[in-house]
């Protein structure tokens, strides 16, 4: 069976769209998501090397130990490190998603102010410096955020700075797995934010998508969609963006499957990038119309993300 592709853009085709623009360009954010093709600078790899690292080192601390920073009297870690790392990495069972499956995947969360820590800097050292400076390549001009920011306002007529009030940024980490264990290695769920970007170095990701089949935005059909092949990373719609279009962008439901491998019959490790844009959390979000003129009364945006928990703690 073929595979379902999401929409493959470049960030030039992005910034050649002007005005409220239809067709494509428009309908890639009425999809839910797509992917993008980037160019083969060092700043849009992602430094996954250094984010598998990161989470193995993790693992010498809380697992069979063996760190610089350990107790020279017993050669194990200290307390202090330990409590560290249990702060730092959050384990597979925090997120449950379903009533049957949590997620099967470690994260390590960081907002605003912690990326720029000279704290965790001194801990983690190179390998989270070389995550610093691939996030903030997305954050200047000619980045992916400001790129994806400008089509917003230029397709919606919404200002950057309400869309990108606030970020966070998330490692993943996907244990190698038998291929035998059943269910989404991330259960399917909705993101609170504007947009979300995603990066990995395995398959697996899959979003369900709205796909427009005729001329009006009203004829559609859903399908599970992967990225094709070529692409470097995933947009996702996120919930306050579908608030502020007022349903013109699609927020869609996206899981991770597995994929076991062909030679080994194992499902691999999996690492991967995610950067939520979203905006501040008390920005009111007033739903835009096709002149940009407010069409209903807003919502806060931190109180969007109490109601969409609380939806979700009802369906478990």
């Amino acid at each position: 069976m073929t595979p379902a592709y999401l929409p493959l853009v470049t960030l030039a085709e992005l910034a050649k769209c002007r005005g409220t623009g239809a067709g494509r360009f428009a309908s890639i954010w009425a999809s839910g998501a797509f992917a993008l093709a980037l160019p083969r600078e060092t700043s849009h790899v992602p430094p996954f090397d250094a984010v598998r690292r990161l989470f193995d080192a993790g693992d010498a601390v809380l697992g069979r130990g063996g760190s610089s920073d350990a107790d020279t009297s017993t050669g194990t870690p200290t307390r202090s490190l330990k409590r560290f790392w249990r702060g730092l990495i959050s384990p597979e069972s925090r997120e449950h998603l379903s009533l049957q499956e949590c997620d099967r995947k470690r994260t390590i969360d960081l907002t605003l102010e912690a990326l720029h820590s000279r704290r965790l800097l001194r801990r983690l050292g190179n390998d989270f410096e070389v995550f610093q400076q691939f996030v903030e390549a997305q954050l200047v001009h000619g980045g992916i955020v400001p790129a994806l920011a400008a089509h917003l306002e230029q397709t919606f007529g919404m200002a950057p700075a309400v869309l990108t009030g606030h970020r966070m940024h998330r490692l993943l980490d996907y244990r190698e797995e038998a291929s035998e264990i059943r269910g989404p290695r991330c259960q399917p769920h909705r993101d609170y934010g504007t947009f979300t970007v995603l990066w990995s170095d395995h398959l697996g990701l899959e979003v369900f998508r709205r796909r427009i089949m005729g001329q009006h935005a009203d004829e559609f059909c859903d399908e599970w969609a992967e990225a094709p092949p070529g692409a470097a990373a995933v947009v996702v719609v996120g919930r306050a963006l579908s608030v502020l279009t007022g349903g013109r962008a699609f927020a869609p439901e996206h899981r991770v499957v597995a994929r076991p491998s062909t030679v080994l019959n194992r499902v691999p490790r999996r690492t991967a990038l995610a950067l939520f844009v979203e905006p501040a959390k008390t920005q009111i979000l007033h739903p835009v119309g096709f002149g940009g003129e407010h069409q209903t009364p807003g919502i806060i945006y931190g109180e969007l993300k109490q109601r969409m928990r609380l939806e979700h703690d009802l369906t478990l």
